[in-house]
């Protein structure tokens, strides 16, 4: 019997996230990945002094790819471009098959997380607003860690996106307080 709902799942294309949440993926557009690209640049490295190819005339300056802030700025950009990327994804490339719970309990346990733990921040999301509260239950409740790779593979995002995405998602260390159905 479970082999037979896995194949009508399969034929339909929904995917059942951990905590029971039936889900399909779809491709979203590649003009709004590359613009997340273009959004989120690289910084350049700094430039630095090599005072033994110098001259009184003029300084020889080299990148330095080894710089302690520019290593952190980029991995700030990076985690900036993966979250964008996951936000997108999430907006475009889920779609709830059933629709949202018609209980909000999963709601009460961010509003309670949130309270312990300080996180998700919930104060930048209009809860009345029915768009902004199912990316919320995508987002924080319901795709958790296992699914990430799943969706960003069956949005259309490339490997090294995939990678970018995944590694700005809280590790479990992070959510451990969540005992939502994505952690």
């Amino acid at each position: 019997m479970a082999k037979k709902v896995l194949e009508i799942a399969k034929e339909d294309d929904i995917s059942v996230l951990p905590g029971g949440v039936r889900v399909r993926f779809k491709q979203i557009s590649l003009s709004i990945l590359d613009a997340i690209n273009q959004r989120f640049v690289d910084p350049e490295p700094p430039l630095v002094e090599i005072e033994s190819k110098s001259t009184a005339d003029k300084p020889y300056m080299e990148s330095n790819p080894n710089d302690p802030d520019y290593a952190i700025a980029l991995r700030e950009i990076a985690q900036k471009r993966g979250t964008a990327m996951i936000d997108a994804m999430i907006i475009m490339g889920v779609e709830l098959v059933d629709g949202m719970p018609d209980d909000e309990e999963w709601l009460g346990t961010l509003e309670f997380n949130q309270k312990i733990t300080g996180v998700p921040d919930l104060s930048n999301y209009d809860l009345e607003d029915e768009r902004e509260k199912e990316f919320v239950f995508k987002k924080f409740y319901a795709i958790g860690r296992d699914g990430m790779e799943q969706m960003a593979k069956s949005t259309g995002v490339t490997e090294e996106g995939v990678h970018d995405a995944l590694s700005s998602f809280p590790g479990d260390a992070e959510r451990s307080a969540d005992t939502g159905p994505g952690s």
